[in-house]
């Protein structure tokens, strides 16, 4: 092999490793790739298309767990996936997904507020005051607060019409 063969081969592997995405910009990317999707959600919600919002929160979701094959162990893909099955009232997911989220970081009040919301959301009161009530011990800042009152009143709302729909059907 010439040297210059060589210096061409050495470029031609440099290159190849250079432009190379690593393990943590790609988790990066893909999970920032979820964060996107879940916003596009709410606004797709909030302009009063359910559907295809709640399309946008299972994209997302495929972007977390997606994450979670590059780097099991990223905490905010974990939490997003929780969140996102809340979002879509898939509460039972939601709580799967937010304990883990729990064991991973013991520390980060919104994974408890959510459990504690999606265990309410089930029938698990006594459960999820539980959580609730840890959330606002390691949180008691006014926007968790009111966060958490906003759920419960949606939570409330949804269980009334609920009532109201099984009241006029008889």
């Amino acid at each position: 092999m010439t040297k210059k063969s060589v210096l061409i081969l050495g470029i031609m592997i440099f290159n190849l490793f250079s432009c190379k995405e690593s393990i943590q910009d790609r988790s990066f990317r893909i999970f920032n790739e979820g964060v996107k999707l879940t916003l596009v959600a709410g606004d797709t919600i909030a302009k009063g298309d359910q559907v295809a919002g709640k399309k946008f929160y299972e994209l997302a979701i495929k972007k977390f767990k997606e994450t979670l094959l590059i780097d099991p162990h990223h905490e905010g893909a974990v939490s997003g996936i929780g969140l996102s099955y809340y979002l879509i009232r898939n509460n039972e997911d939601a709580i799967y997904w937010f304990n883990r989220a729990i064991e991973m970081d013991p520390n980060m009040s919104a994974n408890y507020q959510f459990l504690g919301l999606s265990q309410i959301n089930k029938g698990m009161m006594t459960e999820g005051q539980k959580y609730i009530e840890k959330a606002i011990q390691m949180d008691g800042s006014k926007e968790m607060k009111s966060n958490t009152v906003e759920n419960l009143v949606e939570i409330g709302n949804l269980a009334y019409s609920y009532g109201a729909d099984y009241e006029k059907e008889g």
